[in-house]
């Protein structure tokens, strides 16, 4: 009978385990996915941003269809919170890019370095940075923040001119 619940504690672990380490939500399975085409500006911006003459059933649509992808996007960032153990919430605010706004978006980022860790704690509101991720939701009804997660920075500074370095 030991042996029976060892035998099924282990098969959990390894399970467990095996399903972590293939789980979509690694900041690792974002170099794997393609790149999608999608734009923080333009429709997906208008669909999304607040006084929008979208309604609910035409964002609930159209998140279902944007949800799972990755994106590549440079954004503006707004606030950066600790949201427990290795993860920052990073807010991005919409702003003017050209002629265009951007899309609001909620981007949660666990640091695999300490220069990951540096660079986010340097964030300043204003700052221009490259990040990846995969879309998986939208904040509350009232924000319509674009949820990333996992999500990750592709640059060593911030900018605050537009661009990223």
């Amino acid at each position: 009978m030991k042996f029976k619940f060892i035998l099924t504690l282990c098969l959990i672990v390894l399970l467990n385990k095996n399903s972590v380490l293939a789980s979509p939500f690694s900041a690792d399975n974002l170099s794997r996915d393609p790149l999608s085409d999608l734009s923080p500006t333009g429709e997906i911006q208008e669909i999304f941003k607040l006084g929008s003459t979208y309604t609910d059933l035409q964002r609930q649509r159209r998140l279902a269809e944007i949800k799972g992808k990755v994106v590549q996007w440079v954004l503006p960032v707004y606030e950066v919170r600790e949201e427990g153990d290795n993860c920052y919430e990073v807010v991005f605010t919409t702003a003017k890019v050209g002629k265009h706004q951007t899309v609001s978006v909620t981007a949660y980022v666990e640091p695999r370095t300490e220069q990951e860790l540096r660079f986010i704690e340097s964030l300043r509101t204003g700052d221009f940075v490259k990040v990846k991720g995969r879309l998986t939701g939208l904040t509350k009804p009232f924000s319509r923040s674009l949820i990333m997660f996992p999500a990750t920075f592709l640059v060593s500074e911030p900018s605050s001119e537009g661009n990223s370095k």
